[in-house]
């Protein structure tokens, strides 16, 4: 089964890291107390994809993570990138289990903030990594994040991936989320 990538956009402070950060918080949570009502959390979110295992990734933090020199992206920057994340964590035990999921279609991988990256290089090289990461694991789900703005420029948009624009929040959701 191939998984298109999906782009969820929003304003500034509209919540989309937060959003990121409790999808993964759920989805690990559920791994660890499957009884533990964490998928209950996540309004809508289908019962048989419950056991996805999180990968989240800040892109701004790849792009700083790049060696000047880089000219082209490969589906293994990013790669390289998380396994020296779980390294620096020293969490490097857990490369393997990862790497799995992600080739048996396990894994979401969780890419925020595709528009926060400094310089028009920069951007581009980030853009291109996500496109051949999700490329060459397209069994498993990748979820982007991007400014509802930013991703009208052709550098901060994936071609052919449908994009979902996160609803502003009304007062009651504002009280809900604090």
């Amino acid at each position: 089964i191939n998984h298109s990538p999906v782009g969820v956009l929003g304003d500034p402070g509209s919540g989309k890291s937060t959003f990121m950060n409790h999808l993964a918080l759920c989805l690990a949570m559920h791994a660890l107390e499957p009884e533990g009502g964490w998928l209950e959390q996540l309004r809508g979110w289908p019962r048989e994809p419950g056991d996805l295992v999180p990968i989240p990734v800040v892109l701004r933090d790849f792009a700083r993570w790049l060696p000047d020199t880089t000219r082209r992206m490969e589906a293994s920057h990013l790669w390289e990138f998380i396994n020296q994340r779980l390294k620096d964590q020293n969490l490097a035990f857990a490369a393997e289990h990862l790497h799995e999921a992600l080739e048996t279609g396990k894994a979401i991988v969780l890419l925020d903030g595709l528009d926060e990256i400094p310089g028009a290089d920069q951007r581009r090289l980030t853009r291109d990594a996500v496109a051949e990461f999700t490329g060459r694991y397209s069994r498993s789900r990748h979820v982007v994040t991007c400014r509802t703005l930013s991703y009208q420029d052709a550098m901060s948009r994936l071609e052919g991936v449908p994009a979902f624009e996160l609803a502003p929040f009304d007062a009651e959701r504002i009280d809900r989320f604090i």
